[in-house]
């Protein structure tokens, strides 16, 4: 399959990819459609951005790589959240999630939990979401990531938030904002008008924004 780019970074991608494919040089593909994948994604293409993982997961299943293949898999889970393809989203981060825990990756096991969260918020599933998110957060407690904990904490505050649980959301908020202050991240600090409001992460990613 041919696809026509419209940018030098997105030629160069594509020059790389088949540069390694005439050489044969599978692992260094499964990169190569990673990068093109997420350059589709943000171009807003996203048929081709999909066929790139798709790629990437047959080469990295051909190869064995169960943590490659696992990515693709996460790839193509948030792809088609980010489409509303909800219950092909939940199909593939469940399949990642498996691998992870196969494997023994917890970082990517709970991330895993938390993009699941996002799916089952997206559903209306608010007590599935609650427990993908609580334990993406008690994951990363484990592996003292204070910019995960943040964002499961944003997360979670926003899961109350929608319910209407006010006071429970308060609390999430506030340390999901303390721990982002704690690492010297003020990107979501931003003095808007309006209620605070859930805005999922861009390209899908189930990140804790939220505005004040």
């Amino acid at each position: 399959m041919t696809f026509v780019l419209d940018t030098s970074n997105g030629q160069s991608l594509l020059t790389s990819l088949n540069k390694h494919e005439a050489a044969g040089d599978r692992v260094a593909l499964v990169q190569d459609c990673f990068a093109l994948g997420e350059y589709y994604c943000a171009q807003g293409s996203l048929p081709q951005a999909e066929s790139m993982y798709r790629r990437a997961l047959v080469l990295s299943e051909a190869l064995k790589d169960r943590a490659q293949v696992a990515i693709a898999y996460i790839q193509l889970g948030l792809l088609c959240e980010m489409q509303g393809q909800l219950g092909q989203a939940e199909f593939f981060l469940e399949e990642a999630l498996g691998i992870y825990q196969e494997i023994g990756d917890v970082q990517g096991e709970a991330d895993a939990h938390g993009y699941l969260g996002l799916v089952g918020q997206m559903e209306g599933q608010f007590d599935t979401a609650q427990i993908m998110y609580g334990m993406s957060l008690a994951l990363n407690e484990r592996l003292e990531n204070l910019g995960k904990q943040a964002e499961d904490s944003g997360n979670l505050g926003n899961l109350y938030l929608v319910q209407g649980e006010l006071k429970q959301a308060e609390a999430m908020l506030k340390r999901s904002l303390d721990l982002y202050e704690e690492i010297g991240d003020q990107r979501y600090r931003k003095p808007v008008s309006q209620p605070r409001q859930f805005i999922p992460g861009k390209g899908g990613l189930a990140y804790g924004y939220w505005l004040f």
